[in-house]
């Protein structure tokens, strides 16, 4: 795992200078502690910063290929580049290093960018074809492995972080004001467009090329357009444990420590539990919890460490050292925090740096098997709004649904739901703050500004309208959720383990499994009202019982108890009613105070429904702060650690 960056001038008499690369690259130390390395061919620089995983003595990039036309800087993992060489060395390629590296430029030298398809894994990366004066990056299919860039006139700036492109000298940090309400309303900012002016993501499972003429985006993998798998119960089961087993096994890949997030939810213990079967040996196992009761999941964190003999550690958080954490945790994040499991995902990924370099999580198995109760939520949704707009003729439906909130409120949001469409519905399952609550909180329109693209309501429609049009209601959510929210989980995923420098893979993410997972019947995942049946199936030869039938709870952060607490809330109104924020213009003084309110009276239901918008608001205020105010010191990287022991408050616990 690395950070790349580089700088494309499309006028070729330009020289990119060093200075400027090296100044991009550094902004990432966290990414690649072990090395870095620029190469400057004229107008084009790639830099690199290293985190040693495979072949540590050989894998220095950026790299090239034998007589240096070509040039690669690479973040990520290729798990099945030992099956790629042997076809790329009968072609007349050689290889010098073990590094998976090298079978990317060779696969390019024979097959262009298009090889990107024969690629299995996590990655992000650049090559400069210096013949062809071509640049290509490349994200992989999934979107596991963050790419950001910035197109002007004369240049192409990319990079793993946005930090890194706001490094260069001829770029300024603003705001891309018409995406604030997005932000504010969803906690992300889906699609291509980031908060930042001009700066894009390049989508999961594209390339861009760019020559002096311009630059070109293309996709070359999307989920499979084709017909619902085939076979009977038992046979899914199996492929798809064979399938989980596989991609387990192919992460397995490393010349450093490996080990395991293990929350004791059904995916991270499934994961921990076929590792143990794969190598026979105790797995490193990582768990956090909060000081707050009822906030942990340690009993079944235990009971899985304990059955599988694993060498387990657990760590605990406090409010305060949440606070604490969060300017230093915003300037890794590039964008404001939305989720609030990034902050303990961080401190656990800083407890595991020294015990494991790779780490295996269970990210993404609830979207691939419909492990979120709001699944279900959704369908029954969409069947009552289908019944309602089939019986009800449609001069009516409107002046109804508003004759029904005026007699029961208006937080009888069913009633709004009757109205929309399947792709609203679906677009609306992780909207975290209702549209006409950001309109009245906002002081101007940021939406009024000259932006570019479209409301994320409606991408998401257009999004969902992509969806393989043979597949049921549950299933095109499914499509919508992979190119939004989880694209949002793994950023999260990537940014915080990097902070620690640390790698994080996502087995239930690995491309064939997804494939082929995708395509089966919806009630193979969620029947009865609960998801993740087949997963289920599996585990049961694995797990106990208890484990497998508990509810769902996610990743619980304690943001309303911490909230009831007057340091807590002190420092989330300090931010908010700071003159710094209100000065800006843009939040109605009136309404931020009418949502603090509650949280001093101790309005438990009024708190818990406004925590999502004060929590926006406050992470939003402190990226302005951290990256539009002015570019954050070198010293913000230091986030406070835990306290107590080496690292912290930190509990450990060897079941080896």
């Amino acid at each position: 795992m690395c950070g790349i960056c580089g700088i494309y001038y499309f006028d070729r008499s330009r020289p990119v200078i060093e200075r400027d690369l090296t100044a991009m690259r550094d902004t990432m130390i966290h990414r690649g502690p072990d090395g870095a390395g620029n190469v400057v061919r004229g107008h084009v620089g790639l830099g690199h910063r290293r985190l040693s995983i495979v072949d540590l003595a050989g894998g220095h990039q950026p790299m090239a290929n034998e007589d240096e036309s070509i040039w690669i800087t690479f973040n990520g993992e290729i798990y099945n580049h030992r099956e790629l060489r042997p076809r790329l060395v009968a072609a007349g390629h050689t290889f010098r290093t073990r590094c998976d590296t090298e079978a990317i430029i060779h696969s390019y030298e024979q097959d262009g960018w298009h090889s990107v398809s024969s690629l299995l894994g996590m990655f992000a990366f650049a090559i400069y074809d210096q013949r062809a004066n071509r640049l290509v990056l490349a994200r992989d299919r999934i979107g596991i492995k963050p790419l950001y860039y910035r197109v002007t006139t004369e240049a192409l700036i990319f990079a793993s972080e946005i930090k890194a492109i706001i490094a260069h000298p001829s770029v300024t940090a603003e705001v891309n004001w018409p995406r604030v309400p997005d932000f504010l309303r969803y906690g992300t900012v889906y699609g291509e467009e980031t908060l930042f002016a001009d700066i894009r993501e390049l989508p999961p499972g594209h390339v861009l090329v760019a020559t002096r003429s311009g630059v070109e985006v293309q996709q070359y993998w999307d989920l499979p357009d084709a017909p619902v798998v085939s076979g009977n119960e038992v046979e899914q089961r199996e492929q798809v444990k064979r399938l989980l087993r596989q991609s387990i096994q192919r992460r397995l890949m490393s010349d450093v420590p490996l080990g395991a997030f293990l929350s004791g939810g059904l995916d991270s213990s499934l994961l921990v539990a076929m590792m143990n079967e794969l190598t026979g040996a105790p797995v490193k196992t990582f768990s956090i919890g909060f000081t707050e009761p009822g906030y942990d999941e340690f009993r079944y964190s235990r009971m899985v460490a304990q059955r599988y003999h694993t060498d387990h550690t657990e760590i605990v958080l406090d409010a305060e050292q949440f606070c604490e954490a969060l300017p230093g945790l915003v300037w890794h994040y590039d964008e404001p925090i939305g989720l609030r499991a990034s902050v303990p995902l961080y401190f656990l990924s800083r407890a595991t740096k020294g015990n494991a370099t790779v780490i295996l999580t269970g990210e993404g198995a609830d979207e691939l098997f419909l492990g979120y109760d709001q699944y279900d939520w959704a369908r029954r949704h969409a069947h009552l709004a289908a019944a309602f707009q089939r019986l009800c003729p449609s001069p009516l439906r409107e002046s109804s649904v508003r004759l029904a909130q005026r007699a029961l409120g208006r937080e009888h949001l069913l009633f709004e739901r009757l109205l929309m469409t399947p792709a609203a519905l679906a677009a609306s399952f992780n909207e975290w703050v209702p549209a006409d609550v950001i309109a009245d909180l906002l002081q101007s329109d940021p939406g009024s500004g000259n932006g570019h693209g479209r409301p994320p309501a409606d991408a998401c429609c257009d999004i969902f309208a992509n969806a393989p049009a043979q597949r049921d209601f549950l299933s095109r959510t499914t499509y919508l959720h992979f190119k939004t929210f989880l694209v949002a989980l793994l950023m999260k995923q990537d940014k915080m383990s990097m902070a620690a420098s640390i790698e994080s893979r996502v087995p239930y993410l690995d491309h064939e499994l997804v494939e082929y997972a995708y395509r089966l019947p919806t009630n193979r995942k969620l029947s009865r009202g609960l998801g993740k049946k087949l997963l289920k199936e599996i585990a049961a030869d694995y797990l106990p019982a208890e484990l497998i039938n508990r509810p769902k709870r996610g990743f619980p952060v304690p943001l309303i108890p911490w909230l009831e607490r007057p340091a807590t809330r002190k420092y989330f109104a300090d931010v908010l009613l700071d003159g710094r924020t209100l000065g800006r213009g843009l939040l109605n003084r009136r309404a931020v105070e009418a949502h603090l309110h509650p949280l001093r009276t101790g309005d438990a239901n009024a708190a818990r429904s406004n925590s999502y918008l004060i929590w926006n608001l406050v992470n939003f205020e402190l990226w302005q702060r951290t990256f539009v105010d002015t570019l954050a010191p070198a010293a913000i990287q230091n986030v406070p650690p835990l306290r107590g022991g080496t690292d912290g408050s930190m509990t450990t616990t060897s079941s080896a």
